[in-house]
């Protein structure tokens, strides 16, 4: 009877899921990623100078010494420090998110404008669930936490908390309880995190807020649940082993975990050395200073609940770009599947799904020094390592993807993202994009996996079937593709609040509370008596599944030519029979220039550092040097005639949101590129920065540069000076220039990277010890754009 009720719960838990996963209709068909709107915020527009200015001149009001010299440099670094989450290109100003979590935020606040007048929310484009607030007011909230709520009223409760931050002003009182008394400068925020006395105190003052609003109680213990089980995808659902699969490339039974790591999580942890207390004493801490209640008349939407579903699956899309620039495979993968639950026809899905597939292929294809330089144009390997998951550590649905990816081959990765990219680019009919990673990955299976057309079986995976064991083979009636066969329903209630239990149908905590581990089986039911026919049609199956993969696709023509192709390029680069493509000028030294016409000087960078004192960061020398610097980079490419657009995240007004959108798109390819660790195999996937940036600027060319200089002590000093003493001055003419002499290096730093050929075409590192003069400066930059500009020169 047990059982019975078990079966019928998780039937009406998944029917509700399937009617409460009610489509959006502009996610339907395709999704285009957010950019900034309006005008930029005078926040961004004023410089980190100006503000850190301002905030001094009040702390200079203080009359301890002590606690004015700590918030002075509390100041200091936390302006600049916020500068650089503002310019990093990862914040988003006036976007759908932005709009809609401010609506959120006017309607927690309604009864305490002042409140609302003091903070400003920014939207971060990070898939780590976390919201902050800084001193000034401004509230950072992640699309990583936008992506795992359940209501308007769970983020109106986080914005309550991350207000109480901001009026108690826990930041700069934390810094200066640490720093007063010992006083100690450090660059880094870590060491004046809130306390944990902070947490407790936010909670308390943030329940007083939220009190003052309409919203449901339900918000509060939603948004611990959220918090508790954030590490998590944003929801939590089965992986179908089909879903890779075709009837010709089934993945063995192996590659699947029969029973999945339960999600299971102790709210009353250690929580000794953590800034915050868990999360049931955080619970704890809010039924106290809740008491006794009602939540009748409260609602957990008071804005607009589809404008809320909207922005949450925004956050969720926006995701899967995110984790696809970070080298997150498998939760992109994964993310991108449970939305191509609801939405099975997007393209954008489909395609992010293709380039994760392509990008692991490439991480683990095999890598051969001797390759470098000799194939065109986006198949070198510069030596990345190669991407690998500890899936034994992760929890829930997700193992699975983490499971299958780490168990692919290098060669299984290229099959198995080949076949689906191929099928895809059929499909949306030779999608520009979805082409180049196909053709890209016939060439990364013949020349670095040194895979033939031989190596796939001419006969398909059924008629092989049917060929070893006639009629003998049937599926078993009462097999599924994924068959449970144990059902643990287990239920999780609050120690407190609980009456404030979500009973949001549509919620990855409901369908955590209603657990089931299950058995996946996806396999042929043999009858055959020959025992070893079957072993021998099992064995083959599991050992050559990928040899499979390809029998039908090879008897498409444009198919087999293309792996054919591959094949003849693979021949002639190892017999070093090498055609007018592979041998070219660039086989040969250059002694003259790049050749390049024009380019985009992206946002340049100075650090000045000094060790000599406590402080060792320059911040206002760093910031007034670096407006210097791109003036002498814009003369010198004038003066020897190299067009260029520069975009500099310094120099941006209120109107040029055009300009701050190239701006984070470059960053974003940036980013992709870095990550990659400059392995060519690896495709910069996460959006078409190379196309947008040629049509705006007629141009495919884009340099990075920046200037490192740094002042050391100087060593020695006492052994100087007591040497002059001791030899009566005789020494002087070789001890005091040593002493007057600065100790001081500066790092010069250029490249120019073609972003449509995936390539670095120049690079400059010039380390001298000499100050960072403006000549010095001047002259290197000269050369770096004479050579930028001169044509190439071949011996």
């Amino acid at each position: 009877m047990l059982r019975i009720f078990a079966s019928i719960l998780i039937f009406l838990f998944c029917l509700s899921f399937q009617l409460s996963h009610a489509q959006i209709k502009q996610f339907e068909s395709d999704y285009k990623p957010l950019i900034s709107m309006g005008k930029l915020p005078l926040i961004y527009t004023t410089t980190a100078t100006e503000k850190a200015n301002i905030d001094i001149a009040t702390a200079q009001k203080e009359k301890n010494y002590n606690t004015r010299k700590a918030k002075e440099n509390f100041y200091l670094i936390s302006n600049f420090q916020i500068d650089q989450i503002l310019r990093s290109g990862k914040i988003m100003f006036n976007d759908s998110l932005s709009q809609f979590v401010n609506k959120v935020a006017d309607e927690t606040f309604k009864s305490d404008p002042e409140i609302r007048k003091g903070i400003q929310i920014y939207i971060l484009k990070s898939d780590i669930v976390n919201a902050f607030t800084a001193d000034n007011g401004m509230i950072i909230v992640s699309i990583g936490l936008l992506s795992q709520l359940d209501n308007e009223a769970q983020l109106a409760y986080i914005l309550s908390h991350e207000a109480s931050h901001f009026t108690k002003k826990h930041s700069v009182d934390s810094y200066v309880t640490t720093h007063s008394n010992t006083y100690k400068k450090s660059n880094s925020f870590d060491e004046y995190r809130y306390s944990q006395d902070a947490e407790f105190e936010a909670d308390a003052e943030g329940l007083k807020l939220f009190k003052k609003t309409k919203y449901s109680y339900k918000g509060i213990t939603g948004a611990f649940n959220m918090l508790k089980y954030s590490y998590l995808p944003f929801d939590e659902i089965k992986f179908d082993k089909s879903f890779l699969e075709d009837s010709n490339l089934v993945f063995p039974a192996t590659y699947f975990i029969k029973e999945l790591n339960p999600i299971k999580v102790d709210e009353n942890y250690d929580d000794s050395k953590s800034s915050h207390p868990n999360i049931k004493k955080r619970k704890d801490n809010v039924s106290r200073e809740l008491g006794e209640f009602s939540d009748d008349g409260r609602e957990k939407f008071l804005v607009n609940k589809d404008e809320f579903y909207k922005m949450r699956e925004t956050a969720r899309f926006e995701l899967c770009n995110i984790d696809l620039q970070q080298e997150e495979y498998a939760d992109c993968i994964y993310e991108a599947y449970v939305l191509l639950k609801k939405y099975p026809d997007n393209v954008y899905l489909k395609k992010m799904i293709g380039k994760a597939l392509f990008n692991m292929a490439a991480a683990k294809a095999p890598q051969e020094k001797e390759y470098k330089g000799c194939i065109e144009p986006t198949l070198d390997i510069s030596g990345s390592a190669t991407i690998s998951y500890d899936y034994s550590v992760v929890e829930g649905n997700s193992q699975q993807v983490y499971h299958l990816l780490s168990n692919l081959s290098a060669t299984e990765s290229n099959i198995t993202a080949l076949n689906y990219n191929w099928k895809l680019n059929k499909e949306l009919k030779d999608d520009k994009q979805v082409k180049m990673l196909c053709d890209s990955l016939f060439v990364l299976l013949a020349l670095n996996n040194e895979i033939t057309s031989t190596y796939f079986h001419k006969k398909t995976r059924q008629e092989y079937i049917r060929e070893l064991t006639p009629q003998k083979i049937v599926r078993d009636s009462t097999a599924t593709d994924s068959t449970v066969v144990k059902t643990d329903t287990i239920r999780k209630t609050l120690s407190s609040l609980d009456e404030l239990e979500s009973d949001e149908a549509d919620s990855k905590i409901t369908r955590i509370n209603v657990q089931t581990k299950t058995v996946e089986v996806k396999e042929e039911k043999v009858v055959e008596t020959d025992s070893a026919r079957v072993q021998r049609l099992i064995t083959k199956l599991n050992d050559e599944f990928d040899k499979y993969a390809f029998s039908e696709l090879l008897r498409e023509k444009d198919f087999a030519d293309k792996l054919a192709a591959a094949e003849e390029f693979n021949k002639k680069y190892r017999g070093r029979k090498f055609d007018s493509i592979v041998k070219n000028k660039k086989q040969k030294e250059n002694t003259g220039g790049v050749g390049i016409e024009k380019l985009v000087i992206l946002d340049p960078f100075y650090i000045k550092t000094d060790e000599r004192v406590r402080e060792s960061y320059k911040y206002y020398d760093s910031e007034e040097r670096l407006q210097q610097f791109g003036e002498i980079l814009k003369q010198n490419a004038d003066r020897v005639g190299l067009k260029n657009d520069y975009i500099d995240s310094h120099s941006l007004s209120t109107d040029d949101i055009d300009k701050y959108n190239d701006y984070t798109l470059l960053n974003d390819w940036t980013t992709e590129f870095l990550e990659h660790g400059y392995n060519r195999n690896m495709l910069i996937l996460s959006n078409d920065a190379a196309e947008q940036l040629k049509k705006k600027y007629d141009t495919r060319y884009v340099m990075w540069s920046g200037v490192y200089t740094h002042r050391t002590k100087k060593e020695h000093v006492g052994a100087a000076v007591a040497t002059t003493i001791l030899t009566l001055g005789l020494a002087a003419p070789f001890t005091i220039p040593y002493l007057l002499r600065k100790e001081q290096q500066t790092l010069y730093f250029a490249v120019v990277y073609d972003l449509q050929e995936n390539e670095i075409l120049y690079t400059n590192t010039t380390v001298v010890r000499l100050k960072d003069s403006k000549d010095f400066l001047n002259a290197f930059v000269y050369d770096t754009m004479l050579t930028i500009k001169s044509q190439p020169k071949y011996k």
